[in-house]
């Protein structure tokens, strides 16, 4: 059976198995990491259609059957987060809906009924929420080292067995999968950037005999789908690159918005007050163009003034960061007001852990290294320095910071927004790394030095 035919099959028996098991049968599960990132949504279906052939090839007892499911580490809903895999899942007319994930799957089930294996793939240890499941692991196929671990290594990486593998050869779609997730993940076979290594290029090779690809198109061709993000909802926009923080009961949830303010805002905003409470405000025109304001910050604001007045309120804060759109907007400027409100709630707060900290190290014995670091961009602005008894500044000549982060798609306006902004506070340091070279040995020995000279190397 082809890659394809495999997958789509896959979730069929899992609509089988879900409507009534036999107590005979043993479920082989091939999961890869929660990432769900490109190349463990390929190691995945490639792994459990081999190992959905090899099992069929021995097995031996008619009484006992089996089924191999390749099961997607994250929810159906937040899969669409994985540009690149919905472009290659698009590429090859596979459904979303013809996946299995992991809210799916009866896992817990299985295993109370001793008929559950799972096959590690691109991840060698099971999350800390899925540890339940660790005695049912029956194989690992990682590029990570293991340790002492009694669970058979299968490949260095995902991909070995594919190079001498006929079936794989055979199927276009396979050699397609593997071969795009091995650009993604190796930055188009570059060895420099430490990510390839001699097999992903002798894989790739044998790939390409196969596809000859014109492989520099086929790598911006994908680099450009996982930039993509005009297929996610506002929700899953928040989701895509969230971090989060908590500060005693405020917890505090900043989402990255790689969409100018105007785009994202003009987007239809669905009734998320399930999970942030909100404020409501009526959509106005500016430019010709209708935003919805519809903001956050302002919720942020007296939501967090709520925790502080009510022991009783538990609340969930975001903050939103995006990409100003073009010229000084009203847009800009209301968010930047709003921010400032948040910045008299935050900056205290944290200004009380860091004390808190310190705190806990002086009552600390020996045999901790007693060094706080404090690491921050608004380091300064806080007030946070004025507790540390050295200000560490990485600097470079302004001609060099342009070169290297012009290559990262900064614009020269922001460039120049944050050298203003670290030139403003440099006589603060008291420790300066200079980072002008590009030998990393030579960086290193350098920071050594200055952290020796200003006694903290051997610190307690």
């Amino acid at each position: 059976m082809a890659l394809l035919g495999y997958v789509r099959a896959a979730r069929q028996r899992l609509t089988a198995l879900l409507a009534g098991p036999t107590a005979n049968t043993v479920v082989h599960v091939v999961m890869g990491n929660e990432a769900s990132d490109l190349d463990s949504v390929v190691s995945t279906f490639v792994r459990a259609w081999q190992l959905q052939q090899d099992l069929s090839a021995d097995q031996t007892d008619p009484a006992r059957s089996m089924v191999v499911l390749p099961l997607i580490n994250t929810t159906r809903e937040d899969l669409p987060l994985r540009a690149e895999v919905m472009h290659v899942l698009g590429r090859h007319n596979l459904s979303p809906d013809e996946l299995c994930y992991i809210d799916e799957l009866p896992l817990q089930s299985w295993a109370d009924a001793n008929a559950l294996c799972l096959h590690l793939v691109d991840h060698n240890r099971l999350a800390k929420h899925q540890q339940q499941w660790a005695p049912f692991v029956c194989s690992v196929m990682d590029h990570h080292d293991v340790g002492p671990s009694t669970l058979q290594l299968l490949g260095r990486r995902p991909f070995t067995r594919c190079q001498h593998d006929d079936a794989v050869a055979a199927d276009a779609t396979a050699c397609e999968m593997l071969l795009s997730a091995i650009l993604i993940d190796t930055v188009k076979l570059d060895a420099s950037k430490g990510r390839c290594l001699p097999l992903d290029q002798a894989v790739a090779g044998a790939l390409n005999e196969v596809l000859d690809w014109d492989l520099n198109a086929e790598f911006d061709r994908l680099q450009q789908a996982k930039a993509d993000v005009s297929h996610l909802t506002v929700n899953q926009l928040l989701r895509k690159d969230y971090k989060q923080i908590d500060v005693g009961r405020i917890r505090i949830g900043l989402p990255a918005v790689n969409l100018a303010l105007s785009a994202f805002f003009s987007r239809p905003l669905p009734d998320v007050t399930e999970h942030l409470q909100l404020l409501r405000v009526a959509g106005y025109k500016q430019n010709n163009t209708k935003l919805s304001r519809k903001y956050v910050l302002p919720a942020v604001q007296r939501l967090a003034e709520a925790a502080q007045t009510s022991p009783s309120t538990k609340v969930q804060i975001l903050g939103l960061m995006g990409r100003a759109g073009s010229g000084k907007s009203t847009v800009a400027k209301y968010l930047a007001d709003e921010m400032n409100r948040l910045t008299a709630l935050l900056y205290p707060a944290l200004s009380r852990e860091i004390l808190a900290a310190v705190q806990r190290l002086e009552a600390a014995d020996d045999s901790v290294a007693r060094v706080l670091v404090v690491e921050g961009a608004a380091l300064v602005d806080a007030g946070w320095h004025t507790v540390c008894n050295h200000v560490l500044l990485v600097t470079a000549d302004d001609d060099v910071v342009h070169a290297r982060l012009a290559t990262r798609g900064w614009s020269e306006a922001e460039i120049e927004r944050r050298l203003a902004m670290q030139h403003e506070h440099a006589d603060r340091a008291t420790i300066i790394i200079d980072n002008n070279g590009t030998d990393v040995a030579t960086l290193k020995a350098t920071v050594r030095d200055k952290l020796n000279n200003a006694g903290l190397a051997t610190a307690k």
